[in-house]
């Protein structure tokens, strides 16, 4: 059983697209919350483009569109 966790664990831990999703969309955020509505979207949707399934990065790429 440890030798499963331990596999699950070094996959998880290696998803270079999630860890930079990931990151686009906390430098969305940031962006978004100074009031850079448009950098905040270019984030998001580079977010979106490694995870389309996001639904946080589509749910923030929504209301940067809105708040421009």
């Amino acid at each position: 059983a440890s030798i499963y966790y331990s596999k699950i664990n070094e996959t998880m831990s290696y998803c270079p697209r999630s860890r930079q999703a990931e990151k686009l969309f906390e430098s969305g955020r940031v962006s978004f919350s100074a009031g850079k509505y448009t950098e905040a979207a270019q984030s998001f949707a580079k977010a979106l483009e490694l995870q389309p399934n996001y639904l946080d990065a589509k749910h923030n790429l929504a209301s940067s569109y809105g708040a421009l």
